[in-house]
């Protein structure tokens, strides 16, 4: 069982080196530039690590996402919001700046879900991106009870010209 968790914990530790390897000066700063003049994104997160707990033991469970999408728009920096493209409508979101990188925040009904899109280029003008969602609300009834579900993904962002989204 440690075998698993210190497996799962050396992949989500190769996956963030991944992310945080930097690159040249120059590729950063027109990254960072980039993502501040971006109004809309949309993120492909493609691995996922799930966790549950069985026995009081965090069990990762790394596993290809099916290229989960999370689609922003309407990000406005200076007034820290944006909208989480739900279906055919939207939810407003906390948008956190931190140096070149963008954080959004959503949260509510026991469940919160931050967006971490860096600004740095992952591919092409594609951004490195996290996405991390906390999700409990405590259910018991009968013989059914609720579990906390935590997952992780990694991936990346393009900006969209306009609300394309």
């Amino acid at each position: 069982m440690m075998r698993a968790v210190k497996s799962a914990a050396a992949v989500i530790l190769t996956v963030l080196t991944i992310l945080a390897t930097s690159q040249t000066p120059g590729a950063q700063t027109d990254a960072a530039t980039l993502l501040a003049s971006a109004k809309t994104i949309r993120c492909t997160f493609p691995v996922s690590v799930r966790t549950t707990w069985k026995d009081g033991v965090p069990q990762p469970v790394v596993r290809p996402s099916g290229n989960f999408v999370v689609n922003i728009r309407e990000i406005k920096a200076d007034a820290g919001s944006a909208v989480l493209a739900v279906g055919t409508g939207g939810k407003d979101i906390t948008l956190v700046v931190a140096e070149e990188n963008r954080y959004f925040l959503d949260a509510g009904g026991g469940r919160v879900a931050i967006a971490a899109v860096l600004g740095v280029f992952s591919t092409g003008t594609r951004l490195k991106a996290s996405h991390s969602v906390s999700d409990y609300t405590a259910i018991d009834i009968a013989s059914f009870s609720s579990q906390p579900d935590i997952v992780q993904y990694w991936g990346d962002c393009e900006v969209i010209p306009s609300a394309i989204i």
